[in-house]
């Protein structure tokens, strides 16, 4: 316990940073990219579904979002 007093912090604190113009891609994404060159389209990680949104919407944002998923 003693020492763990004088340890500083685990991980460093998350700062604001600009936007890259290319956002690189996760393990996850890289794997499915592969998969579809590997084996061509498929419907094996599509899942469908539906979203009902309520309040004031935001379309500039909405689109940000998808755009950024897709």
């Amino acid at each position: 316990a003693a020492a763990l007093g004088a340890a500083g912090p685990a991980q460093t604190a998350l700062a604001r940073r600009e936007r890259p113009a290319t956002i690189p891609l996760s393990f996850a994404q890289r794997r499915l990219w592969f998969l579809h060159q590997l084996e061509g389209a498929g419907a094996n990680y599509h899942i469908s579904l539906a979203w009902r949104l309520s309040g004031d919407l935001d379309r500039r944002a909405l689109e940000d979002a998808v755009t950024d998923v897709v």
